[in-house]
């Protein structure tokens, strides 16, 4: 084989594996939601965070979160590969002051963007109140223990505010009306 013939091979072969390593990018779409019930409920400054989840066919998965301030639709910015699974998740909301439910909003992407996405926010309420006899600190140790309808409650749902003295808790994304809620000390402050 003359030089001219084993440069062809070789770029032969070098195409051939490039080939391999791309291949074809998958079409993707769209996931759009309408949201309802964020106006007058929201304080100043105030946002519903959501996710699309979504797991393409050959598994991979991807979280793409979005903050929204108002009602009306609104799209995620990436777009969905076709063939995969998807899932609009509420996480949660701005002093726990919506709470969230969704209609179809989940599926598998079937060559077309998702456009049916309905989200219907309703008033939610947080449970606080003041702390006496002590000044809480960060270094105070003191753990409080939330129940929200008889499931506890994640740490970071319950927080001080160190300058007026007092604790709130959005229990599990907020309390509605008829939600029941427990809260105790979980460890003692080091300096009682």
């Amino acid at each position: 084989m003359n030089g001219r013939a084993r440069g062809l091979c070789l770029i032969l072969i070098l195409v051939s594996l490039l080939q391999g390593c791309g291949g074809e990018e998958t079409e993707r779409y769209t996931v759009t939601a309408t949201v309802s019930g964020l106006a007058g409920n929201l304080e100043p400054g105030g946002f519903a965070a959501f996710n699309l989840e979504h797991t393409a066919a050959d598994g991979t998965a991807s979280l793409q979160p979005l903050l929204v301030d108002a009602d009306g639709p609104f799209t995620f910015r990436d777009g969905v590969p076709d063939g995969a699974s998807w899932r609009v998740a509420f996480r949660d909301a701005t002093g726990y002051s919506v709470k969230c439910e969704i209609t179809n909003g989940e599926g598998v992407i079937a060559s077309a963007n998702v456009t049916n996405v309905e989200i219907h926010c309703i008033p939610s309420y947080s449970v606080g109140g003041p702390i006496k006899g002590m000044q809480v600190s960060a270094f105070t140790g003191m753990v409080l223990e939330v129940t929200h309808n008889g499931l506890p409650t994640p740490a970071f749902n319950t927080g001080f505010l160190f300058s007026s003295n007092t604790f709130v808790s959005g229990g599990n994304n907020g309390f509605l009306p008829g939600d029941t809620y427990d809260v105790r000390i979980a460890t003692q402050p080091v300096d009682s």
